[in-house]
């Protein structure tokens, strides 16, 4: 109603009130490669989202590259001063709608949803996600619109492709699941190396990925250790 720019400088000011590298951290939790890697907090239970989440990018990348493309909206960083807004990382220029970052942790925040206990854990997950979307305003790198249209198309595409892999039950054999389980540990063990464009925040996401992976662990040792006793 405001305008495709409206509200970005009310926004994106606010980013300032608190440390450069707790927007960085926020807004790297929707980079694909740490967002899959965070999956290993829950894929254990829950083998289906793996799957889900295989089928989910496709069609995520898909719509939010070609809309990219097709719109070629200029970011911050080309209509606005140099030096006039927050800026946190490299200054991007293009391709600003919608923004793949929120598209991406729509689609895990859908899945942690659907998985959720009860309405205390779903109101936590959709902070979590709103965070991560306004972050990228926060960080210069969006307009509102951008992140509010990303966010809506991976929620779309992670509960359609949710409900595809449990109607089609895609991975439901072991060997399947095993199979599956190359992607986010590959996403793992290669975020030491991985440029998400925010070296600030990189230290405390990849510490949070690690306690991913030994929370993961530990869930097969418990398991092998009751199959032992059995």
């Amino acid at each position: 109603m405001g305008g495709y720019h409206s509200s970005f400088t009310t926004i994106n000011s606010l980013g300032s009130i608190f440390p450069d590298s707790l927007w960085s951290s926020i807004t790297l939790l929707g980079d694909t490669q740490v967002a899959i890697a965070l999956l290993l907090f829950v894929v254990y239970v829950h083998p289906k989202l793996l799957s889900a989440t295989i089928i989910a990018i496709i069609p995520t990348t898909l719509i939010t590259h070609s809309m990219k493309a097709f719109f070629s909206m200029e970011r911050p960083g080309s209509a606005l001063p140099e030096g006039s807004f927050h800026l946190i990382g490299k200054l991007l220029h293009s391709n600003s709608f919608p923004s793949g970052h929120s598209a991406t942790a729509g689609v895990i925040a859908t899945f942690f949803l659907v998985i959720a206990k009860n309405t205390q854990q779903r109101l936590a997950i959709v902070c979590v996600l709103l965070l991560i979307m306004f972050s990228r305003v926060m960080v210069g790198a969006h307009w509102p619109i951008d992140v509010l249209v990303g966010g809506a198309i991976g929620l779309l595409c992670g509960l359609t492709c949710y409900k595809l892999a449990k109607h089609y039950h895609f991975c439901k054999s072991a060997l399947s699941q095993w199979i599956a389980m190359i992607i986010p540990l590959y996403c793992v063990f290669t975020l030491p190396f991985h440029n998400g464009g925010y070296p600030q925040g990189h230290f405390e996401v990849t510490l949070i990925i690690a306690i991913a992976l030994l929370f993961y662990l530990n869930q097969l040792r418990n398991q092998w250790l009751i199959n032992k006793r059995y």
